[in-house]
């Protein structure tokens, strides 16, 4: 009989030990997340890119998803390139022809939403290296942004706007071509025209030339930091075929022109 109750003893308690561990189990499982139900069909790679600090998920850049999905969607109403749909894959390609610089893709959506890279301002800016006669001799004088060039990938279009002959052209970057002393080059077009006319804009360290091909004739462009100038060749070379004053580019850094 004693062994008997011993025998149901053990029973119940291996049934009650049993019991215990199937509920725990189940409690737990119930804690666990649905990865499953989180990630879309191929979103391991999303997952992974996000994670990396891309797109609109970008923890590494320190903005939260919701404001990088806001500055995507900003970004998308400024640019209609194809081969940049994303605000990350651009600033990663400015990046690239500058390995030692960081932008802010804030500032770099908020540049690119203007059109222009340069807008016209009335008096000669200070410092320019000018004659008294060179700054009253038809130059138009702007302030120059160079970090609306920087934002050009191949594919996208600026306005080019030329005060002298009271027009607006649109250039179509066609290339970029980095040096060896870290200036970038872009080579582009006129749209809308069944000639070419070519335009080449290089930004260096503290100065931009540029070379602009018009169905109006020839224009420069030269800006030291964000003052500069634009004028025809014509006004240039009037006084000397054989001279001009524009400043020649750092060593190594190819002039701007056709």
């Amino acid at each position: 009989m004693g062994n008997k109750m011993l025998s149901i003893g053990l029973l119940a308690a291996v049934a009650a030990i049993t019991g215990f561990f199937i509920l725990h189990n189940r409690s737990s499982a119930s804690h666990i997340p649905n990865f499953s139900a989180q990630v879309e069909p191929g979103g391991a790679k999303n997952a992974i890119y996000a994670a990396a600090g891309h797109g609109n998920m970008s923890a590494a850049k320190g903005g939260t998803g919701s404001g990088m999905a806001e500055l995507q969607e900003q970004y998308a109403a400024v640019s209609d390139n194809p081969d940049y749909p994303q605000l990350q894959m651009r600033i990663d390609a400015m990046q690239k022809r500058h390995p030692g610089r960081s932008f802010k893709s804030e500032q770099v959506v908020e540049t690119m939403a203007q059109p222009e890279a340069w807008v016209r301002i009335e008096n000669p800016p200070e410092g320019l290296p000018l004659t008294p006669e060179q700054k009253f001799d038809g130059r138009e004088y702007i302030r120059f942004n160079p970090l609306r060039i920087e934002t050009l990938m191949p594919g996208d279009t600026l306005e080019i706007p030329v005060w002298q002959q009271g027009a607006r052209y649109e250039m179509h970057v066609d290339s970029t071509e980095t040096h060896p002393n870290g200036s970038v080059t872009w080579h582009g077009h006129l749209e809308n025209f069944n000639e070419p006319h070519r335009v080449t804009i290089t930004v260096g360290n503290g100065l931009s030339l540029a070379g602009i091909e018009t169905p109006g004739g020839h224009y420069e462009l030269q800006a030291n930091g964000e003052s500069g100038w634009i004028a025809s060749s014509e006004t240039l070379f009037k006084r000397n075929q054989n001279e001009t004053d524009m400043v020649a580019p750092p060593a190594g850094e190819p002039e701007a022109g056709p």
